[in-house]
């Protein structure tokens, strides 16, 4: 009698896997998330050392940070969880490297900017096109407004005396220079992304 032989086990493909799976963090995103925190602390570096500051009127002025497209950029190609990382991380060695200390607020700013930004998660070539050009820029909306108000917030219960007007302004001057700066910059690393 002659044996039949056993049909091979397929794995499960990952999009058969169980929805609640939690998703594995590659070391090669690890690789490219600690990469762009370290980007980010050092664009941070670079402008908190000389600080350009455009006043709009009304106590709101517009702070040119450009490297505050980063964990926007990182949260819209890699997730939420990107976003924080890149975030939290890049503002934390940056603020140390400046010699400033750590700075809670900022801190709690960028890192709400990387995580509302990576709500907005998509594949990197869904932004080819016009519209995702505008769902990425809603998204930079979105993450600036929630950012502004958290850090808002939290200058409002840090400051003395809870100066309202203060925290105001703060928020709203937070939220235009994440907006405009995301606006500005992240089409152009789009497309780098696109290409590469």
């Amino acid at each position: 009698m002659r044996s039949r032989p056993r049909p091979r086990r397929q794995r499960p493909s990952p999009a058969s896997a169980p929805a609640s799976a939690e998703p594995r963090l590659t070391s090669r995103q690890a690789i490219a998330y600690t990469a762009a925190a370290l980007i980010f602390a050092a664009i941070h570096l670079l402008f908190a050392a000389v600080p350009l500051s455009l006043p709009l009127g009304n106590g709101l002025s517009f702070q040119v940070a450009p490297g505050l497209v980063v964990p926007l950029f990182m949260g819209l190609i890699g997730g939420p969880v990107a976003g924080l990382w890149v975030g939290l991380a890049g503002r934390f060695l940056g603020d140390l490297l400046a010699g400033a200390g750590v700075n809670g607020v900022g801190l709690l700013y960028t890192g709400v900017l990387g995580l509302i930004a990576g709500l907005g998660y998509r594949r990197p070539g869904r932004y080819r096109t016009l519209r995702g050009l505008l769902r990425a820029g809603l998204w930079v909306f979105l993450a600036a407004a929630g950012a502004g108000l958290a850090g808002g917030l939290a200058n409002y219960l840090s400051l003395p005396a809870h100066d309202a007007a203060a925290a105001i302004n703060e928020a709203l001057s937070s939220a235009i220079t994440a907006v405009l700066t995301g606006w500005l910059l992240l089409p152009a690393l789009l497309a780098l992304r696109r290409e590469g």
